[in-house]
């Protein structure tokens, strides 16, 4: 080992040096204590010279020891300094091991579920906060991918790079996505960029941030084969998750009817189902209002009804039945055909607990 890969085994080398050059101090100290003025003989000497030589080899023994001791406290002392790379740990931050050089891909889940609000901010800003940390905890030489886990899953910077500036300005470039995240498929973008890369087996870090919602079903399926390995080649990272928050969510809309047929009055009813589920309390009674509106393709809202939906303790998931009748424009009324879009969602009510935990 020369000592340009000894020095990479601390933050600072320069420290590193100067406590090996210290231990000289107690040698030199040493050696210049055995210059003395020489001795005068007289009478009364020659006993305990006599009594020096049958202990001397004694001595000298316990000497070297404690100069022995004395440079290695030098050394010690010097080295802790220089803090030593034992276990690349740094606190209130994320710890992982590997030696310098390493590639650290930050995962980021930008789905549905990260618009979730908690301490008056969204879970999404306090992923991105924790990947700035990440950002601002590796070394000089360390390189970073940012990789977004909502469909389609993508790279925020196709290669990797050390430049800290640029990793910020992905990061907050990040905006929620309207779909569920895929960690499967950014787990199967990680290992391709890394056999893109020719990242070294052991030589990455894949830190995951995101709650995991149960509704994304993660860990529902077993991870496929070509991905069993990737915990041997890399060094998977991530957060402790938040507590639960109580929630209902719209699962899915499905109309009833797949054509609209206009009345002679220039009016229709369409027909729909709404499924909701609750996750969280689900051993308390709970309320929620559920909107559903029909839309023309511009965006024109052309009827919508607010229907209040009641939970009983123990209750998961409900169905809500819905005939809404719809005036239609003067040309669809006339015969011409066009197409109209459904919307549900959940609206905040300060009467009704248990309400989507997600903006409308």
């Amino acid at each position: 080992m020369n000592l340009a890969q000894a020095a990479g085994f601390f933050t600072v080398p320069l420290l590193a040096g100067i406590g090996a050059a210290a231990v000289s101090i107690p040698i030199i100290i040493h050696l210049m204590s055995r210059f003395r003025r020489r001795p005068e003989a007289w009478g009364a000497m020659r006993f305990l010279i006599e009594a020096y030589r049958k202990q001397r080899k004694r001595l000298q023994i316990e000497k070297l020891l404690l100069l022995l001791a004395r440079c290695m406290v030098v050394a010690l002392a010097g080295l802790a300094l220089a803090g030593p790379v034992l276990s690349g740990c740094s606190q209130d931050g994320f710890a992982w091991t590997g030696s310098s050089g390493r590639v650290v891909y930050i995962v980021i889940d930008d789905a549905l579920s990260s618009q979730t609000r908690e301490a008056g901010t969204t879970r999404l800003e306090a992923h991105k906060a924790e990947a700035l940390k990440v950002v601002s905890e590796m070394r000089p030489d360390d390189r970073a991918v940012v990789v977004r886990m909502a469909r389609p899953v993508a790279s925020v910077l196709d290669e990797p790079t050390s430049d800290a500036e640029a990793l910020r300005d992905a990061i907050e470039s990040i905006q929620p996505r309207y779909s569920r995240g895929e960690l499967v498929d950014a787990l199967s973008l990680v290992q391709s960029s890394m056999d893109r890369s020719g990242v070294r087996d052991g030589n990455a870090v894949v830190v995951l941030l995101s709650d995991f919602p149960a509704s994304a079903g993660y860990f529902d399926q077993p991870l496929p084969p070509e991905l069993e390995g990737l915990g041997d080649r890399a060094t998977l990272v991530t957060a402790l998750p938040p507590a639960g928050t109580d929630n209902v969510q719209v699962m899915s809309l499905t109309p009833r009817r797949r054509m609209v047929v206009a009345e002679s009055t220039g009016s229709t009813i369409v027909s729909g189902r709404v499924k909701l589920r609750r996750f969280g309390g689900i051993a308390q009674a709970r309320q929620a209002r559920l909107l559903v509106a029909v839309q023309s393709i511009e965006g024109a809202t052309l009827a919508e009804t607010t229907r209040q939906v009641a939970w009983p303790a123990g209750e998961r998931e409900q169905g809500v039945n819905f005939d809404l009748p719809v005036a239609l424009p003067a040309e669809q009324a006339a015969g011409a055909g066009r197409e109209l879009v459904i919307r549900a969602g959940l609206k905040p009510d300060a009467q009704a607990a248990g309400l989507d935990a997600l903006p409308t």
